[in-house]
């Protein structure tokens, strides 16, 4: 195949097809005669056919179903192309691309509903008293993290949002001989600091909350542990008075 110009032009074969390129015949490219360039120059936009008789009329045939195709397929490239510029444009919305302040952070797919609240109210109140934007991605699939997202104007906003919103994890060490004294005020403690929970992993105690609630936490356990003490000792006493 010999090309010229482009394919919405005509399609010539052989020579007597061709006449302003005489040099452009089954016999002249058995020969491998090259063409002139001023023959070249002369034709009009084709796609120039050279080779025998069948060879030819197989190439036009070949040729004009692609022709035939040709609009069709690049209409379904154009229409893919503005689909993915829609899509980029939306994920990109999302995800809060071009905001001036913006953090993301991950959540357990079981913490979700406490982060967000009934009906997604804890959202739209830290939103609205730092004037920011909260939005929660899907994940992969219903047990992955989801993806939590805050935008805003101003970086300080941003970040209190976000202080008030994430749930951290934290262990809260606890000595094996106090575990049982710890461990009965843990629901009181959870209820009272605000926290998602607090439970004892074998090792120590997880409590888990954002930071202010976890902060409150360690503060009524380490309030409690002072006295431990205090109780051993009128565990002490009891026992004495029971004995005599």
């Amino acid at each position: 195949l010999a090309g010229a110009g482009s394919a919405t032009g005509g399609i010539l074969r052989g020579g007597a097809a061709a006449p302003r390129a005489a040099a452009l015949t089954p016999a002249a490219a058995s020969d491998g005669a090259e063409v002139p360039p001023d023959a070249t120059d002369a034709l009009p936009n084709a796609v120039v056919l050279l080779g025998s008789e069948p060879a030819t009329k197989r190439g036009e045939m070949l040729l004009k179903v692609h022709l035939m195709h040709q609009q069709a397929v690049e209409n379904f490239h154009a229409r893919r192309a503005r689909k993915v510029e829609l899509l980029e444009a939306l994920r990109q919305k999302a995800e809060g691309a071009g905001a001036a302040a913006r953090v993301s952070f991950l959540v357990e797919a079981g913490l979700v509903g406490r982060l967000c609240g009934k009906g997604g109210e804890r959202l739209k109140k830290v939103g609205a008293e730092h004037g920011v934007e909260v939005r929660v991605l899907d994940g992969a699939d219903d047990a992955a993290p989801r993806t939590v997202i805050i935008m805003g104007d101003l970086d300080g906003p941003v970040a209190k949002a976000r202080e008030e919103l994430e749930l951290l994890k934290e262990d809260y060490p606890v000595e094996e001989e106090r575990v049982g004294f710890v461990l009965s005020k843990v629901p009181e403690i959870s209820r009272s600091a605000g926290l998602a929970y607090g439970k004892w992993t074998g090792k120590a105690l997880e409590l888990c909350g954002n930071r202010q609630q976890i902060d409150d936490a360690v503060m009524l356990l380490d309030n409690h542990n002072e006295y431990f003490a205090v109780f051993e000792e009128m565990g002490r006493q009891r026992q004495e008075i029971q004995r005599s």
